[in-house]
């Protein structure tokens, strides 16, 4: 994708894992997995918007690319390509007509090589008027923002952090020091597991069980509206059971879970938001 002020010129459509799963690249069967261009060819493209990730690494004269991003599906074959993306504020970009894994926690996010194009980008994409519905976010209306400016602050959090191969946490630490310096940035470190459990709100406190209720969020829509059409037409006409990647193989035969469990788990996301 190409962007000029006034619009964007789309050359392709990339691909992605089966139903945006976060199937790993090595378990796609339905057809091959995107051609990650970094690692001297040899590292997976990761899941889910890979395509999008990929086509900007392997690509120069492509500018962008967008991917839907619910757990980690942007950001991640955006890390494992070597180049920029991210996961929006909930709810700053409308996911109407797009297929859900989770309509309360879908987003959509932009990949690039360059972060200057990345702000220009998103200061036409993330508008007010395409704001997500509160009604399918089921959070706080959002604030738009008026500041410009760059964030002053990277959070270094120490319960994941330094890497393990010495190598690696080099080249992290090299990239820390450029960027802060860059953009006179401060590091703050703190525990992203302890400052959960320190939230006021009981709801949330435990980090495991939180992901419990993320994980309900992350799967009752597909498996509403998406898994019991399509495996009822699938059969209709081929008279058999798909050949789906894992892993929704197996999770597309599992119920659904109940409108109550869903509902528990909206309520505990918007109060772990507000903490």
């Amino acid at each position: 994708m190409a962007i000029t002020p006034t619009c964007a010129v789309i050359v392709g459509k990339q691909k992605t894992a089966q139903f945006a799963s976060g199937t790993d690249a090595w378990d796609w069967t339905d057809f091959q997995h995107s051609f990650n261009s970094r690692g001297d060819e040899y590292l997976t493209c990761s899941s889910s918007s890979a395509g999008s990730a990929c086509a900007v690494a392997g690509y120069d004269w492509l500018d962008y690319s967008i991917g839907s991003d619910t757990g980690q599906s942007v950001r991640r074959p955006a890390a494992f390509a070597g180049v920029f993306g991210n996961r929006p504020s909930q709810g700053l970009m409308s996911t109407d007509g797009v297929m859900p894994i989770s309509y309360s926690t879908d987003t959509l996010g932009v990949i690039t090589r360059d972060p200057r194009k990345w702000a220009r980008f998103a200061q036409y994409w993330y508008t007010p008027s395409l704001y997500q519905n509160q009604s399918m976010t089921h959070l706080p209306a959002l604030q738009e923002a008026k500041s410009s400016a760059f964030p002053t602050r990277l959070l270094y959090t120490i319960d994941f952090l330094p890497l393990k191969n010495p190598k690696a946490e080099a080249i992290l630490q090299s990239f820390i020091g450029n960027l802060t310096t860059r953009f006179n940035m401060t590091v703050d470190r703190f525990n992203f597991s302890s400052s959960v459990e320190s939230l006021a709100v009981p709801e949330v406190q435990n980090n495991p069980a939180l992901v419990d209720k993320l994980n309900i969020l992350w799967t009752t829509d597909q498996l509403t509206d998406i898994a019991p059409p399509f495996l009822a037409s699938y059969a209709s006409r081929f008279g058999s059971y798909p050949q789906l990647d894992i892993p929704n193989r197996g999770n597309f035969r599992q119920p659904a879970p109940s409108a109550t469990e869903h509902t528990t788990a909206l309520d505990v996301r918007a109060k772990f938001a507000q903490a």
